[in-house]
């Protein structure tokens, strides 16, 4: 029950370095005619996998290991002393008894470097002497990510060290007509019974009944083990001592993404330069996987990356004016070399997850969508606030979702890892920025420069994302009847005299009113 310290167990807890990380690259650019180029490329990368020494096991004197703590806490080369084996004082971690969380578990291939496999290929085409059109297929496939395989633990536990008890807790595991129903537990019988026995104590009337029904008079793993621990953190758990098992870094994932990427710029001729930008992509991930031995639910699932971005900018530099070289000469000094600027980004709203179903199950999962209900309350459009009063509607539409039925697998719902659906998305939230400068030239050694810049330059409303959990939960309202909770509801309400803080964004960045800022420097 004793932690196994890397400095004694001859453990490979360091793996050497991935000694195979070839990374070539090709490029190719072939001139069709004078005006228009063809580009390709393709290579390899690989990325930087970062664990710091020491880190990728445990972390040095973070958990209370009271009476030897000589052995840990202090990172001088050499001085961390070495323990006789195996270790039988009561002060080991975690105490007789106890389930504490456990260090990490090292993974075999721990230091195998993420490897991106990208490619490219697209014309490039003069327009006019100025004016370039570029447009260009990229894309990219990644192995080896981090952490995706059974959310990067390794304490899992098969279909078939249940079976052993009679227990069969997966959603649509048992022989036929299963219909497991113990004493004292109010549950669905058949799988949903058997996963609520598991989060029972050992010393449970229903867990002892159950346990002797297959033959077990006892299961604790070790000589004083607490009978308070739950039946689900003995079965199957090597080191139950320990609730999980988590790895340092876990190589089991997959990425792909494909764009069409156009590009047009304006070099300066006239005053003005500019240039504009247009994706349209596409992404997945491998989804951590529900079901770690069913290969199956690991899934692909979409990544937050916006299926539709536009972006341009311009600088537009005052000409003299003709009129003014003969005529009020001094004009031409107030108003030539006027550099007036401008950016924008407008972009697809960010999806939203798929609620997660309140039904309680063994497996994380999700709401069922019910076909032929609008996502959206009818009548609202979600980037058209001309639609709704953020204050008072609840913008997305609770009808369209179902829960899971017990005993049933509706589809994945990791935490922090939701699937997505295409037509399911929040409002958009353009950036329209400005800016208007000059220099003055006052001697060869003295320049005085003006220039202000503008956020959200049409100061326009941007909403929040709406809450979008527990779609069968009542909305809830403040004392002024405003909407402030619920599924489909925008929190927009902010109390007087405070910021607003809108998608982790506040107000200084820009996604708030309009701003100006207004600055002068003299340098000499």
């Amino acid at each position: 029950g004793a932690t196994i310290f890397a400095n004694t167990c001859g453990c490979s807890f360091y793996q050497s370095p991935y000694p195979y990380a070839f990374a070539p690259r090709l490029g190719v650019a072939y001139q069709i005619d004078p005006k228009t180029v063809f580009r390709a490329g393709w290579g390899f990368t690989y990325q930087l996998v970062e664990n710091l020494a020491g880190g990728t096991v445990t972390s040095v004197g973070s958990y209370p290991l009271v009476g030897i703590n000589p052995y840990v806490g202090d990172q001088t080369p050499g001085f961390i002393q070495q323990p006789v084996w195996p270790v039988t004082t009561t002060n080991i971690y975690p105490a007789i008894g106890t389930t504490s969380p456990a260090p990490s578990w090292p993974d075999a291939n721990q230091n195998r470097p993420p490897r991106v496999n990208q490619w490219s290929v697209g014309f490039q085409r003069e327009i006019t002497r100025s004016f370039v059109l570029e447009a260009e297929y990229v894309a990219n496939r990644a192995a080896w990510l981090s952490g995706v395989l059974g959310g990067g633990t390794v304490t899992h536990v098969p279909a078939s060290a249940y079976a052993q008890y009679g227990l069969y807790p997966y959603p649509g595991t048992g022989p036929a007509g299963y219909n497991f129903a113990p004493t004292g537990l109010s549950c669905t019988p058949g799988n949903d019974c058997a996963r609520a026995i598991l989060s029972q104590p050992l010393s449970s009337t229903a867990v002892i009944q159950t346990l002797a029904a297959a033959g077990y008079s006892s299961i604790l793993p070790y000589t004083g083990y607490a009978t308070s621990n739950t039946l689900g953190s003995v079965i199957g758990h090597p080191f139950p001592q320990f609730s999980t098992l988590a790895q340092g870094y876990n190589p089991t994932g997959d990425s792909k993404y494909d764009s069409l990427q156009t590009k047009a710029t304006k070099r300066f001729s006239h005053g003005l330069q500019a240039g504009g930008f247009f994706t349209w992509a596409q992404g997945f991930s491998r989804a951590t996987r529900q079901d770690y031995f069913n290969y199956a639910s690991n899934e692909w699932t979409l990544s937050q990356i916006p299926p539709r971005t536009l972006s341009f900018n311009f600088i537009y530099q005052t000409p003299k004016a003709e009129y003014f070289n003969t005529h009020m000469k001094f004009m031409n000094q107030v108003i030539k070399d006027w550099q007036i600027g401008g950016f924008a980004n407008y972009e697809s709203g960010p999806f939203i997850g798929i609620p997660t179903t309140g039904t309680a199950e063994f497996l994380p999962t999700e709401d069922i969508y019910v076909k032929g209900q609008p996502l959206y309350t009818p009548g609202v459009n979600i980037n058209n606030l001309s639609t709704y009063n953020p204050y008072t509607t609840q913008v997305l539409n609770p009808a369209a979702w179902a829960q899971c039925p017990v005993n049933t697998n509706c589809g994945s719902a990791v935490t922090g890892a939701p699937n997505y659906m295409k037509n399911f998305r929040g409002p958009r939230n353009p950036k329209e920025n400005a800016n208007i400068g000059r220099n003055f030239r006052i001697k060869e050694r003295m320049n005085f420069q003006l220039r202000a810049e503008f956020t959200n330059i049409f100061n326009r409303t941007l909403m929040p994302q709406p809450i979008a959990t527990n779609p069968q939960n009542a909305v809830t309202k403040n004392a002024l009847g405003i909407l402030t909770g619920g599924f489909g509801v925008i929190d927009a309400y902010q109390a007087p005299n405070t910021a607003g803080t809108f998608d982790g964004t506040t107000a200084a960045t820009g996604l708030a009113a309009r701003a100006g800022t207004i600055i002068g420097r003299f340098s000499f």
